[in-house]
């Protein structure tokens, strides 16, 4: 049996797109799988029962140094025929292991990472041109020895031209979403999924929430996720006691994957009122899937990849991104007409079973593996 190593010392152990989907996939094509990744904090979570391999959680700077090679030395232990690491800190490791195994090593991208630092709010002007530069070189230097990259978007792709690579769309798992969408679903609930950052317009989406709330004064909003940090969940507290939508929002944290579908069904409207930052343009977001899957209409900034996947499903509105007011009228819009809620919440639901879910890429992803062993 093909022995497979996926690493990651970022992402929590039971990611959705790294334990749910990938490795489970490979898990039912035959693959024996050994995983490195941060002590989880629920073993139970295993369902696999696969052998995980832990490493400490990273803290700080010093820590994630630190987990790249006690990743490596881990990952090389297991003595497999493939390694496949998700995350860029572990670069410098997938070389380390293709230098001293001969075995393939394989690049999981899930951003695209000089866009990403582009982004960071918190870093000066010149920090961020020299870490995008820095990384730029690094990674460039590091694909030369590596055997292949998997990605998601067309437009992250395009850094890869060169390299024997996959694309992956982060789409929802079947299984996880069975069956219709559910009948009761709470008409004037909107739900935000995911990190609550700065950059992926809360603070806008607020303030287009308490103009929409003045027409609909039963408007709730469920916040399903972690902030970004303690400094910015004073900001957006403190902007929704200025605002008086107390009675409007609740925080209910994160939510286990395989849990996510039980909280997302209450609700109507699937908002994504990320700002237009450099990462944004070019990423699409794996919760405006889980959205079609749960058949919950999207209301998404209007960024070319989001306008582009959600015409072509019919599955939801449009607004200027950062725009309060455009936020506000295409909510109301949407409560207003709820024939065509109704109407684009069903294809939303088609597109996902049809084109749009995990098992659909299965066997592309089985042949790429076999491409890069030679089988």
């Amino acid at each position: 049996m093909t022995k497979v190593c996926v690493m990651t010392t970022v992402h929590p152990a039971f990611d959705g797109r790294i334990y749910h989907k990938q490795i489970q996939s490979l898990v039912k094509m035959g693959y024996e799988v050994t995983y490195v990744a941060p002590e989880p904090p629920d073993p139970a979570q295993n369902t696999l029962d696969i052998p995980i391999v832990t490493v400490p959680a990273s803290r700080g700077a010093g820590d994630r140094i630190r987990n790249i090679f006690r990743a490596f030395k881990k990952a090389r232990q297991q003595k497999a025929d493939l390694y496949h690491f998700h995350d860029p800190e572990l670069l410098l490791a997938g070389v380390m292991l293709r230098l001293t195994t001969g075995k393939p090593v394989v690049f999981d991208v899930h951003e695209h990472y000089p866009n990403a630092i582009m982004s960071k709010p918190y870093l000066k002007s010149w920090q961020k041109t020299f870490f995008r530069a820095s990384f730029t070189l690094f990674e460039r230097m590091a694909l030369s020895f590596l055997s292949g990259v998997i990605y998601t978007t067309e437009d992250i792709g395009e850094r890869y031209k060169k390299k024997h690579k996959l694309r992956l769309e982060n789409f929802p798992l079947r299984q996880h979403f069975p069956d219709p969408p559910a009948e009761n679903k709470e008409p004037k609930t909107l739900l935000y999924l995911g990190g609550i950052t700065q950059i992926r317009g809360v603070i806008e989406f607020l303030e287009g929430v308490r103009l929409a709330a003045d027409r609909h004064p039963d408007l709730n909003v469920m916040f399903v996720g972690r902030f970004e940090r303690d400094s910015f969940k004073q900001a957006v507290f403190e902007k929704i006691e200025e605002l008086n939508l107390e009675s409007h929002c609740t925080f209910l944290g994160q939510v286990p994957y395989q849990e996510l579908k039980g909280v997302i069904d209450k609700a109507s409207i699937g908002i994504l009122p990320y700002l237009p930052v450099p990462n944004h343009r070019v990423c699409m977001p794996n919760k405006m899937y889980e959205y079609m899957a749960s058949g919950i209409v999207i209301a998404a900034s209007d960024l070319p990849n989001y306008r582009r996947e959600i015409e072509q499903a019919e599955a939801g509105v449009t607004f200027a991104p950062g725009d309060p007011q455009s936020v506000a009228d295409q909510i109301t819009w949407l409560l207003d007409h709820p024939e065509e809620l109704n109407r684009m919440k069903q294809s939303g639901r088609r597109f996902f079973e049809n084109e749009a879910n995990w098992e659909s890429q299965e066997e592309a992803f089985d042949a790429f593996y076999r491409q890069i062993l030679g089988s």
